[in-house]
């Protein structure tokens, strides 16, 4: 017998005899577990007990993608949840999918994600170029490669930036310091705007900003919102995109591949008070192999 069929039915044996469920609610459970299993199973999956968390957050994020309520995405939700609950109840698991899956009132908080092949439209410029085009670039990559807020890459300096090693130094909320990975792919263009379009654009004006403007002033985020504005326009997407998009962009799809969750909250340096004590704990090498491990341009 099928693995998926074999463990929905265990468990509706249990709703049934254990909790005494209606033959209506019955019903729902094995249309919701039977969708997710034909999810799995696109994905590689011979069985609920070899899902991970990156499969679970794939079969919801496909009910988004399909136009479903909140209201809807959370029922099933808890239905992957109550049915996780009773294979570990009998033995079946030894780690629960389901119980990194953030509540769906959060997910109705998130702003815009791109997808994978937007991002790549969006950094796809040709080799070459002047050196605004050099400078956007690099702008965008280090966005998308390291998930700084457009505030923190402002605000970076030439000195900042540790490209033997594979980091960027950056102020964070509450002026606190920290060190983000960014992967070989970001660095190519960055060098390349440090080595070449950087020195054209000053002209011989000095500036210790990484991202100067002509004069050798910082360059504000409203400039580089409306940079990227007109670089969505020209590629075609069709929806509002903002720096912040990119941070977003680059922490959901980090998530979707795997990463560990503490490790992705000090590269984002979340201020978040109960999760502090946890993720700054973690050694910087190790938040710099996870980078390169799940990053899709790491």
């Amino acid at each position: 017998m099928d693995p998926f069929e074999l463990q929905i039915g265990q468990f509706l044996d249990y709703l049934s005899v254990e909790r005494g469920l209606s033959p209506h609610t019955m019903d729902a459970y094995r249309r919701d577990l039977r969708e997710c299993a034909e999810v799995l199973r696109q994905r590689g999956r011979d069985s609920y007990v070899s899902a991970t968390y990156p499969d679970v957050s794939e079969y919801l994020q496909q009910l988004r993608r399909r136009g479903l309520s909140l209201k809807t995405v959370s029922r099933r939700l808890y239905a992957l949840r109550s049915f996780y609950r009773f294979l570990e109840g009998e033995g079946l698991l030894t780690e629960n999918p389901t119980t990194k899956v953030e509540p769906m009132k959060t997910w109705a908080r998130l702003p815009e994600v791109l997808t994978k092949d937007e991002v790549g439209a969006l950094l796809a410029f040709p080799d070459g170029g002047n050196m605004y085009t050099q400078r956007l670039r690099a702008i965008l990559e280090t966005l998308y490669a390291t998930g700084m807020r457009v505030s923190e890459l402002t605000g970076l300096r030439l000195k900042d930036v540790h490209a033997d090693v594979g980091y960027v130094e950056c102020i964070g909320k509450g002026n606190k310091q920290r060190l983000v990975p960014i992967g070989d792919w970001a660095l190519e263009p960055l060098r390349r705007w440090m080595r070449e379009g950087r020195e054209r654009l000053l002209n011989g004006n000095q500036s210790e900003w990484l991202f100067p403007t002509r004069s050798g002033e910082r360059m504000s985020r409203q400039h580089i919102w409306t940079l990227i504005k007109k670089r969505v326009q020209q590629v075609g997407i069709r929806r509002n995109v903002s720096p912040h998009t990119m941070r977003h962009s680059f922490a959901t799809h980090l998530l979707e591949r795997g990463m560990d969750l503490r490790a992705l909250q000090e590269i984002l340096g979340h201020a978040d008070i109960t999760t502090t004590q946890v993720y700054t704990k973690i050694e910087p090498e190790r938040l710099k192999q996870a980078h390169r491990q799940f990053h899709p341009r790491g």
